[in-house]
């Protein structure tokens, strides 16, 4: 009895957390800057202090600890990713904060492999998370029919995004996961013992528990809802116009279909029968043209359908491999790229390397756009060996033999759902930013450590039982005075976290009030804020960048030189060089002011404002010659979006040379 109340509260307790984790999409908090991403973050945070509590209670009732070799290369990733942050002669970000969230998410990968030890509640976190997708589905729908907002201005579906694209890769993962349902509920109830050769479904889901009452048929209801999530996708994906989302969702999909290819449901659902008049060899040959035909004709019509943002990807791609030839081995660090990669965008068009087209495409990029790329930037190729050799082993043809879940008959096949969304999100992660997204981010470990659980276990860790009066006694104290140091450790790490998201809570909310102020020309009001919110956030070079340019606005150049300085440590971009050309100009520092302006300049060779404030610059200090140089520059040069401020520019410029 009191075996079973201890179940139903630890059964209660994870499905809480799943909730808390699942819904974290949907978290928005207007108060603080930028509270579409970052409310997300902090919650999830907030809810790894809440899984420390249940791991340290869980880890006094534990018995047997297993451990694959998923697990120890997990670890190491883990200890590599630290190391290097903390390591760094030149850390790019507050390392403090960036290893609390390392940390927060292996808390997240500790839970979730608890989970994989209770096979019956596999099913029902999947439709869980199908209905969470299909509620941003929903939301997006009512978004693109106007009944409702977007979060952004220029689209009209976001989801409870920021963007179209998080939006799109959120959702995408449930379009293979969900045919993936789909087929198996239709295998279970067409074909109860044997479909092809092996024994695939011989038992109701134990999603009947998770249904409103004990007769209600689970594969029913788990089949219902693969369609419906299909449908809803297919009418939704399309409107994101994400071309990253779409592949993904492509391969995802075809993957399904080819590991089920032998299976009656393929031919229920595909009953097209091709005859063709050749050997095998050729038939073979042919589908495989064919196919490469077919996916040549997709890449060529997602590349013509936005070339432009195309070309600006392809250009940011080579300018990142760059930046991994300079430190190939360890990496840049967290936070390298935003640091660096302006600079080396200058350095490729001072270097001539760089096209007409590249320099209209060229801005200032947060990310880039491939999640390979970025772990390189990070981590180096070291750390990308890591992450390659989990992948390797997770998706490679014996990697399952052994696992818990393979052991389950019913459930044996099962790990397509998770590989199928994996790939999903991989495919999509070539072309965005996924690990931006805490989100997206959470539903991907999750995903990864459920398939984890197909692995075999490399090493079984027995915890001996107290037993009085026999020789245990003393080894069952010393484990547990083990566990009593495991538990305090865990406190700790816990009471770091909740004091660093509070801090960081406090910051963005006093950042989100100085932006507010500097919106409404309170300068001085700004001022304060900003400075406030760098001492709950150091380190972070957008906050630098703003609190800079506020400081420069009020004329205080001295100390707002010696804050975008330190911004250009953490961020590298066209407007710090631009606010310091400005500072160092009106202290009469011109060639420091003509550097700034340059670097600006070939930062985003197709903005207008640094070239007219060089301009000017070379005017007021009677360096004719290079001005009317300059003149001729602005007045020749190709308008990307034409707008009222390059026209007044132009003309202001246009009335001093004519004179």
């Amino acid at each position: 009895m009191h075996q079973t109340i201890s179940n139903k509260i630890n059964f209660a307790t994870q499905f809480l957390i799943i909730v808390l984790l699942m819904i974290s999409c949907f978290v928005i908090d207007y108060s603080l800057f930028n509270g579409i991403v970052y409310a997300k973050e902090i919650w999830i945070q907030a809810v790894s202090v809440f899984i420390l509590g249940y791991l340290i209670i869980y880890i006094f009732n534990i018995k047997v600890i297993n451990i694959n070799i998923i697990d120890l290369l997990v670890f190491t990733l883990f200890l590599w990713m630290v190391g290097i942050d903390f390591f760094n002669m030149e850390p790019y970000r507050n390392s403090k904060s960036h290893i609390i969230n390392i940390i927060t998410y292996f808390i997240l990968y500790l839970f979730f492999r608890l989970l994989g030890k209770d096979i019956r509640r596999l099913y029902g976190i999947i439709a869980m998370y199908l209905m969470v997708i299909v509620a941003q589905v929903i939301i997006g729908l009512l978004q693109l029919y106007g009944i409702i907002n977007s979060y952004h201005t220029l689209f009209p579906i976001t989801g409870t995004f920021h963007n179209p694209g998080p939006f799109a890769g959120f959702i995408v993962i449930g379009l293979p996961i969900a045919l993936t349902l789909f087929f198996i509920t239709k295998s279970y109830g067409e074909n109860k013992h044997n479909i092809g050769q092996i024994s695939y479904i011989n038992e109701p889901f134990t999603i009947r528990k998770w249904c409103i009452g004990k007769r209600v048929n689970g594969n029913k209801v788990l089949k219902f809802l693969a369609q419906f999530v299909i449908v809803m996708l297919l009418l939704t994906l399309p409107a994101t116009k994400s071309r990253a989302a779409w592949l993904g969702a492509i391969v995802g999909c075809l993957f399904v279909i080819w590991k089920f290819k032998d299976y009656k449901v393929i031919r229920q659902c595909f009953p097209i029968k091709l005859k063709i008049g050749f050997n095998k060899n050729l038939q073979r040959l042919a589908i495989a043209t064919l196919i490469l035909f077919i996916v040549f004709v997709v890449i060529g019509g997602f590349y013509k359908f936005k070339q432009g943002s195309a070309d600006g990807r392809l250009l940011i791609w080579q300018v990142s491999f760059e930046m991994i030839k300079d430190k190939p081995l360890l990496g840049w660090g967290q936070g390298g790229f935003d640091a660096n990669y302006a600079n080396y965008q200058a350095d490729w068009f001072k270097s001539g390397k760089g096209t007409a087209a590249q320099k209209m495409m060229a801005g200032m990029p947060e990310t880039p756009f491939n999640e390979v790329l970025r772990i390189a930037i990070n981590y180096g190729l070291t750390g990308m060996f890591i992450v390659s050799i989990i992948g390797l082993i997770l998706f490679g043809g014996r990697s399952g033999k052994g696992g818990i879940l393979e052991k389950i008959p019913s459930l044996k096949h099962s790990r397509i759902l998770f590989q199928s969304g994996l790939i999903s999100i991989f495919i999509f992660s070539l072309f965005s930013y996924p690990f931006d997204v805490p989100s997206i981010r959470s539903q991907m470990l999750l995903l990864l450590v459920l398939l984890v659980n197909f692995s075999s276990n490399i090493y079984t860790v027995k915890i001996p039982i107290l037993r009085l009066g026999k020789k245990k006694l003393i080894p069952f104290f010393l484990f547990v005075n083990f566990k009593i140091g495991v538990a305090v450790f865990a406190f700790i790490v816990g009471l770091a976290i909740y004091r660093t998201n509070m801090s960081k809570y406090i910051g963005l909310r006093e950042w989100n009030e100085s932006y507010l102020y500097y919106q409404y020309m309170a300068y001085d009001a700004s001022v304060e804020s900003y400075n406030e919110a760098n001492l709950h956030i150091p380190k972070n070079g957008l906050l630098l960048q703003m609190y800079g340019k506020c400081l420069a606005i009020k004329k205080e150049y001295y100390t707002a030189i010696k804050v975008l300085l330190e911004a250009k440590r953490f961020y590298s971009s066209s407007i710090i060089e631009i606010t310091l050309g400005q500072c160092y100009e009106a202290l009469g520092e011109n060639d420091m002011a003509e550097s700034a302006f340059i670097q600006a300049i070939n930062m985003e060779p197709v903005k207008f404002y640094p070239l007219y404030l060089l301009t000017k610059l070379y005017y007021d200090t009677d360096q004719k010659e290079k001005a009317f140089e300059f003149w001729e520059k602005i007045k020749y040069k190709q308008i990307k979006i034409p707008s009222m401020a390059i026209r007044q520019m132009k003309d202001e410029l246009n009335q001093l040379f004519e004179k």
